[in-house]
């Protein structure tokens, strides 16, 4: 469509405006300008007063209470703690006493998305527009993708097709060409919007993240790092003028368990056979690789959920419980805590889609 096409369809918007028609539709992919057509249209209207709805998952009776403050604000400011405790019927009331007692101002409420609406609040719409006479009332300007149009057909909406006085569809083949205000900046589109709030998003995570690894460098450590930081530790050796009852036995190796056994016996003193743990079939000791399931199952239902938060806490715990455990196994403890790191990487995504998921509704 041509820029020529889009001023003449600016052009007939305003006039049907004028006129006070009921019910007016425009449909357009995205990007065809649609918005920014009817924004501008809006605001050049001489001595017009509208309602914006920008949210199309609103209650109807929610619908009617921004309809009403924006219409009068100064009847809001008035009864502010009656408006929360109002009916239906009682915000209906408000608005056609607005639109009655203001004849030469034309009302209009601009709902954009509106192919997202709620069908029953889609329906609910004829109730607007029987408040006042055709010409007198509030004017619908109702603003969403292609397929409203195929909504509004269907039996259930026959009341509010009856009403629509004018349809207009634009064509996204071409950039708009559509004259904005000098006063009004044109608001850029609804996937812009989205991928700025979303780039803001990844950007407040990483930032959030470099905090955190410069407060708490030991708990973001790689296990590398963290063997290069801890000093070699050599084994403690009892005290020669400890006596042997309390000193605590330790494991020999197989060679130098004869030797062990043939100088209790010298002592008078009965061996004692030496304790040890039980192992799995691969000698690896069985409390390890219970501590490893445990903590893999755990991290796996954190990062579906995207808490990061309790995977940290969780990373914290596992190096505790394995410096209970005996630090035996430090390969064994270098991969599980590798596996956390990729879990709370995963869960620092998740959040970031969740959170732009609830900043998008």
């Amino acid at each position: 469509m041509s820029g020529e096409a889009f001023v003449e369809v600016r052009e007939a918007i305003r006039r049907s405006l004028d006129r006070r028609e009921p019910l007016i539709v425009v449909t357009g992919h995205s990007g065809s300008g649609k918005t920014a057509l009817c924004r501008s249209v809006l605001a050049e209207a001489r001595g017009a007063v509208s309602s914006t709805i920008l949210n199309p998952f609103l209650t109807f009776h929610d619908l009617l209470k921004q309809v009403a403050d924006d219409l009068d604000p100064a009847s809001r400011r008035a009864a502010e703690a009656d408006v929360d405790l109002a009916t239906e019927h009682d915000l209906m009331r408000s608005i056609q006493r607005f639109v009655e007692s203001n004849p030469g101002r034309p009302a209009v409420l601009f709902i954009d998305d509106a192919h997202l609406l709620n069908p029953v609040v889609l329906a609910q719409l004829r109730g607007l527009l029987n408040l006042s006479p055709v010409g007198r009332g509030l004017t619908i300007l109702l603003v969403g993708q292609p397929e409203l149009d195929t909504t509004l057909r269907r039996p259930q909406f026959l009341s509010v097709e009856q009403r629509v006085a004018q349809r207009y569809r634009l064509d996204s083949s071409t950039k708009p060409e559509v004259p904005v205000s000098r006063h009004v900046r044109a608001p850029r589109p609804a996937a812009v919007r989205r991928l700025a709030a979303a780039a803001a998003l990844l950007a407040a995570g990483w930032i959030a993240g470099a905090v955190w690894r410069r407060s708490f460098p030991a708990a973001t450590a790689t296990p590398s790092e963290r063997q290069a930081s801890e000093p070699s530790s050599a084994p403690s050796v009892p005290a020669a003028s400890a006596s042997p009852s309390t000193v605590e036995r330790l494991a020999l190796p197989s060679t130098l368990a004869p030797a062990a056994e043939s100088a209790d016996r010298g002592s008078g003193r009965q061996a004692q056979p030496i304790r040890e743990e039980p192992r799995n079939a691969d000698g690896t000791d069985y409390r390890y690789v219970s501590l490893r399931g445990t903590v893999e199952r755990q991290a796996q239902v954190l990062a579906s959920r995207g808490d990061v938060k309790a995977l940290l806490a969780l990373r914290a715990d596992t190096e505790n419980r394995y410096r209970e455990l005996g630090t035996s196994r430090p390969a064994l403890i270098a991969q599980l805590l590798d596996a956390l790191d990729v879990r709370i990487d995963e869960a620092r995504a998740v959040r970031l889609k969740l959170d732009a998921q609830a900043f998008r509704r």
